[in-house]
């Protein structure tokens, strides 16, 4: 009997350029901002969503956003310029 084969869990270099230039182009800002927090950042749905314009800051220079994660712990994640913007 064959393996079975595996599939990715997640979605591809191509897919993934496909989705956020989707987004970009929506009539909704919220679609690209969202793609971005999930897919630049890598946050998860409930840290994306629970995020507000207040919890972006700047530490040490650089601009951050202060994210609650899993149990309620706060990290800062550095933003790259795609997202900053």
């Amino acid at each position: 009997m064959p393996a079975p084969s595996r599939r990715p869990l997640g979605l591809g270099h191509l897919q993934f350029e496909a989705l956020i230039t989707t987004a970009r182009l929506s009539s909704n800002p919220n679609d690209f901002a969202l793609v971005a927090l999930l897919g630049l950042l890598g946050l998860r749905i409930f840290e994306a969503c629970g995020s507000n314009i207040a919890d972006l800051c700047e530490e040490h220079g650089h601009r951050v956003l202060r994210v609650r994660g899993k149990g309620g712990k706060v990290v800062l994640i550095p933003l790259p310029p795609a997202v900053a913007r």
